[in-house]
């Protein structure tokens, strides 16, 4: 779940004979050469985990011709036409994506509802109000090797633009490099129209779901009593 461009590239050149410092000058070359509105959080669009066979010695501009290559393999005619459909373009399914990927746990079932939930948001033009992306814009003003294991209220005051919080839609780019999974569950999600969502301590993993807010404060505070009751802080 590499946050920024380099972590992704450290990460990368730890395993790689690819010096770090090389390797995002090439990107980002080689982004501006493909779309000139390109930078560094929107250029991680094109980077989707999976497992790839190289040699060790491989150089930068290679490595990034076989991540492309992954990216156009991705988004196909079928999957390009599925985000038309939703009025998406493929950088917005990948910050929906990478949302659902932080925000949900490994079952497909609750993904999939996690990110339609977010969907119905979006169309009622509702702030997303995400968790992952106060963190994120919370570590990106003071430092990614901040720990953060609850949002207190004083994470999501921030104006910064990757705050769902405070901004409507979505954020800028992606908050991590979400997985093929995750992009799919988001062109295909749970077909519902909840719209407020809270950790289910009778169902670790897994969330309970709400029309209103009324319904969701309930499901909210059993959830507080439980991590309370657990000392969690």
């Amino acid at each position: 779940n590499e946050p920024t461009l380099y972590h992704m590239v450290g990460s990368v050149s730890r395993q790689l004979n690819i010096d770090s410092t090389a390797f995002a000058n090439s990107i980002m070359d080689w982004a501006k050469e493909k779309d000139s509105t390109l930078n560094e959080e929107t250029v991680k669009q094109y980077f989707i985990p999976e497992t790839y066979f190289v040699y060790w010695s491989l150089p930068p501009e290679k490595l990034i011709e076989r991540l492309e290559s992954q990216y156009n393999k991705v988004w196909n005619k079928d999957r390009l036409a599925k985000a038309k459909a939703m009025n998406m373009t493929p950088l917005e399914v990948t910050t929906l994506a990478s949302i659902v990927q932080l925000e949900s746990s490994d079952h497909e079932e609750d993904q999939k509802a996690v990110a339609k939930a977010y969907l119905n948001r979006l169309a009622i033009d509702m702030r997303l109000e995400a968790d992952p992306t106060s963190i994120y814009a919370y570590k990106l003003e003071n430092g990614f090797d901040q720990k953060v294991q609850r949002v207190y209220k004083k994470l999501t005051w921030t104006s910064n633009a990757y705050n769902t919080y405070r901004n409507k839609g979505l954020p800028p780019a992606p908050i991590c490099l979400p997985n093929l999974q995750m992009i799919d569950v988001v062109l295909k999600p749970a077909d519902h129209d909840f719209i407020y969502f809270a950790a289910d301590p009778d169902r670790p993993g897994y969330h309970s779901f709400a029309k209103t807010f009324e319904e969701h404060k309930k499901n909210a505070d059993k959830y507080r009593q439980w991590v309370k009751k657990n000392n969690i802080k």
